[in-house]
């Protein structure tokens, strides 16, 4: 996926990655959602809301899928996670902790808190995202990898949130 960003729009479709004379087969749109079926050479090969192609450098798109992992700098107890995700996909972060540890997690910026899963594969959050929550804070219940998750359906989302682990 991927959101048209076209300051002059409607951007253009055409029917080959090239500009040419006579082959625009439609427009879109600023901010209308694509489906990339493609990339070649700077340009997006859609099949959603037209066919065709479309300048690369006039949408915004993200890495959907990705897993990250998280590490605290020295005597830090505070880390920023901050990136987005354009269209459905998940970000993931891993961070090793331990049993007993409190851990804050705030949303700045009116971004969604993420998913927290424990060592054992269980959620401990309770969703507080899914409930309009802007922190969440808990004590850990074992020692080991914890999962942050960041999950879109479709639309996507940029997210900026703190992590603390005392």
């Amino acid at each position: 996926m991927a959101r048209v960003n076209d300051p002059t729009a409607p951007l253009n479709v055409r029917s080959q990655p090239e500009v040419a004379e006579g082959n625009i087969v439609g427009q879109l749109d600023d901010r209308v959602w694509v489906t990339v079926i493609g990339q070649e050479s700077g340009w997006w090969r859609i099949s959603d809301p037209e066919s065709g192609w479309i300048s690369q450098n006039l949408t915004d798109s993200s890495c959907n899928e990705m897993v990250a992992r998280v590490e605290f700098p020295a005597n830090a107890t505070r880390v920023r996670l901050s990136d987005r995700i354009v269209g459905a996909g998940f970000h993931e972060y891993r961070l090793e902790a331990a049993a007993q540890q409190m851990m804050t997690i705030t949303a700045l910026n009116d971004s969604p808190l993420p998913f927290v899963r424990a060592p054992n594969g269980r959620e401990i959050t309770d969703g507080a995202s899914m409930r309009g929550r802007s922190t969440w804070s808990g004590q850990l219940p074992a020692t080991g990898e914890y999962i942050l998750e960041y999950n879109s359906n479709f639309q996507g989302f940029e997210y900026e949130t703190e992590i603390e682990i005392r």
